[in-house]
């Protein structure tokens, strides 16, 4: 399978995000949320790639230190040892900078009220752009803490693909030839959902190699399952 990113949905949605936020010049939070495996954080590290953001990747449990001090590691600053110490210049350098940071798995914030505020002071003195990912639930595990929520312009669900971004994926990445028509069945038991869709295309592809073929049918695959399992031949064209 190619390494490669296919400009789906998800990444159109979130730099589509990205340029709202930056417009806007007040309350610039905003809380991205979705399933597990529809793209979220391969979007948002596409987008760190190639815009001026910070990328923090949170932990169950975090303190406020132990946040600002991961902070403060993925923009390249020193940990001070003490919040008050670490805190400044982290709002000192996003203020000077004004890069947007990145909070991917932002459920694990929610537990800590004390977190959210540490989060919500860092917004309101650097006045920078704040992009929340999280599940499906963080709105309503955060929605209590009003100051917080009041501060959000954007709010962004990210789907599974639909059938058009399901084949572009595994059309994208194949490295073998597989069917419209198979590639229709891997949408429909995957549900568009693209963590899926790579395992399937993973073991649709080393089926292939196993038995020595460059081209799957939905008609050869059968009944087979689309994760790996006991590999079975592929019938050849004629039954033999």
């Amino acid at each position: 399978m190619k390494n490669i990113i296919v400009e789906t949905n998800a990444i159109t949605q979130i730099f589509g995000l990205y340029g709202m936020v930056q417009e806007t010049q007040n309350e610039r939070f905003a809380l991205v949320y979705g399933k597990p495996g529809v793209g979220k954080t391969t979007a948002i590290l596409e987008l760190n790639a190639v815009q001026p953001t910070c990328y923090l990747s949170c932990f169950p449990g975090w303190t406020p230190l132990q946040f600002c001090n991961a902070l403060a590691n993925a923009l390249g600053l020193e940990q001070k040892g003490s919040l008050g110490k670490t805190l400044k210049p982290i709002i000192d350098h996003l203020y000077s900078t004004g890069i947007t940071l990145l909070i991917d798995e932002a459920d694990y914030l929610t537990s800590n009220y004390l977190v959210l505020e540490t989060l919500r002071a860092i917004h309101d003195q650097a006045n920078v752009p704040i992009i929340l990912i999280g599940m499906p639930q963080i709105y309503a595990k955060i929605r209590s803490h009003y100051q917080l929520v009041d501060r959000i312009s954007f709010f962004m669900e990210i789907k599974s693909c639909d059938f058009t971004d399901s084949k572009l994926f595994i059309q994208e990445r194949t490295e073998v030839a597989i069917s419209d028509e198979l590639i229709r069945k891997m949408y429909q038991e995957s549900d568009g959902n693209p963590r899926l869709l790579k395992r399937y295309l993973l073991n649709v592809e080393e089926t292939a190699r196993a038995f020595g073929t460059n081209s799957v049918t939905s008609e050869n695959w059968g009944n087979r399952s689309f994760l790996p399992q006991v590999a079975q031949p592929l019938p050849v064209k004629g039954g033999k």
